[in-house]
Formats: C-alpha cells, sequence, structure tokens
C-alpha cells in the first residue's frame, strides 16, 4: 500500500487509509499505522513530511477512531523519530474529552477509557523504540496534571 502511496497519496489516503482509520477496528487501525510507517521510510523518507502532517492531523481531530488510528501511528517510527511531536499529540489525546455530536455523555466515559489504554500502548512503543528519555520526561510532566486520564497513562 506504501509503494501505491507513491504514485497517488491523495487516493491512496482518501479510499483505503481513511476508510481503514475510520473502521474503529484496532486491526485496521493498526494496519493503517503500518501503512504510514512503510510510506513515510519509503525513498529516503521522501513522505515522510506529509505523512506526519497527516497523522498528526488525525490525532488531533474530534473523530476518535480517525485520531485512535492517528496515535496507533505514532507508535511506529514516527513516535521515536519525532518523540516531542507524538507525545504533544497523545497528552492532548489523553486529557482531552471525546464529544458527541449531539451533546449526551451515554458511552462517553468508556470511548475516553479504550482511547487512554491506546495512548498507553504507544507510549510503550515509543519508550521500547529508544524515546526513553524524552518518555520518561514527559511522563514526569503528566504525573503533575489534573486530567485523570493523563496520570492513569502515566
Amino acid at each position: 500500500m506504501a509503494k501505491l502511496a507513491t504514485y497517488d497519496f491523495d487516493v491512496i489516503r482518501n479510499e483505503v487509509l481513511r476508510p481503514w482509520a475510520d473502521d474503529g477496528g484496532a486491526r485496521s487501525r493498526q494496519t493503517a499505522a503500518w501503512a504510514l510507517e512503510a510510506l513515510a521510510l519509503l525513498d529516503d523518507r521522501r513522505y515522510a513530511a506529509r505523512v506526519r502532517a497527516l497523522v498528526r492531523g488525525w490525532s488531533r481531530e474530534n473523530n476518535v477512531p480517525r485520531q485512535a488510528a492517528g496515535i496507533v501511528a505514532y507508535g511506529t517510527y514516527l513516535g521515536s523519530d519525532y518523540a516531542d511531536e507524538a507525545l504533544a499529540c497523545m497528552r492532548r489525546a489523553a486529557g482531552g474529552r471525546v464529544r458527541r455530536s449531539d451533546s449526551r455523555r451515554d458511552g462517553v466515559e468508556q470511548t475516553e477509557q479504550v482511547l487512554a489504554k491506546i495512548v498507553e500502548q504507544s507510549i510503550v512503543d515509543v519508550f521500547v523504540a529508544g524515546a526513553q528519555e524524552t518518555v520518561v520526561a514527559e511522563l514526569a510532566e503528566w504525573t503533575r496534571m489534573p486530567v485523570w486520564r493523563c496520570r492513569q497513562c502515566c
């Protein structure tokens, strides 16, 4: 998929990667993350900036499945090579509130907990990939945050 994206990034993003992200399932989310990682590493990282912009955008969206896919993508090499960016997006996801379009709170707490678990796993992935000092420093900050979801991820 990554190689195809080098021919027409926009089509692959819109027709393949975004639907995988929006699917909401763990396998689809992980597959999108791996495809983005592979694309970012192709051709001497020629596509890394576009991939980073896409992942950063997804991780900041109010679309929970897409936000989760962005966070999982930061659990790949993208998170270890760009740890400050990845951890800032993870902090935002962990500390943010899930908003429903109908303003109801049904199921929101469970969704926030699932998103926090995804953040936790991506933090571990970034740590294991070699960004230990950056992760420890960031998590030390999270322990002082008033948002319980950030402290839970620590």
